[in-house]
């Protein structure tokens, strides 16, 4: 009976033990991010490995591939990290791309560049990095590419390497 009190004894103490060693700034318990704001550059970086440069198709012949709100992740051609959300896609002016996006500074979370409307044009190039529509392809790190009157997908430039992010 004695050593049925002292390992009960045992167990509470390790319990308590474990329970306030508990750092409150433990990430390991940290859920996913459920839209564009909660991404962090760790977020982008954990799933760097999924990102490549590959085409990313936009619309088709069956409409809108990516839609309003979807989130797509990057590295650019020198090597920041990034996000960058769909506002939209406009059908009446050539598939203009209108996105939100935030490039990450390179040796920190800090933020190197952003834009809450960036604007890309059917066929011209996007510079993440100075948040701008560009005609200069050493400055692109994608083309909004219009392949036929309906499909329009994002090209990778310079190394640059893109994901869709899933929720």
């Amino acid at each position: 009976m004695k050593n049925l009190i002292n390992i009960s004894s045992l167990v509470l103490v390790i319990s308590f033990i474990s329970l306030f060693s508990c750092n409150s700034n433990d990430e390991s318990g940290k859920s996913n991010p459920t839209n564009y704001d909660e991404i962090t550059k760790s977020d982008i970086e954990v799933i760097a490995d999924s990102m490549s440069s590959n085409d990313i198709e936009a619309t088709n012949s069956n409409g809108h591939v990516l839609d309003v709100g979807d989130v797509i992740v990057y590295k650019t051609r020198n090597n920041h990290f990034g996000k960058m959300e769909i506002l939209a896609i406009d059908d009446a002016t050539n598939y203009k791309l209108t996105i939100k996006a935030v490039t990450y500074n390179l040796n920190d979370s800090g933020i190197f560049s952003q834009s809450s409307s960036l604007e890309i044009r059917g066929t011209w190039l996007g510079d993440l990095e100075l948040m701008s529509e560009t005609s200069v392809s050493s400055d692109a790190d994608f083309q909004w590419s219009r392949e036929t009157a309906t499909d329009t997908s994002l090209s990778s430039y310079n190394g640059s390497a893109f994901s869709v992010y899933n929720f």
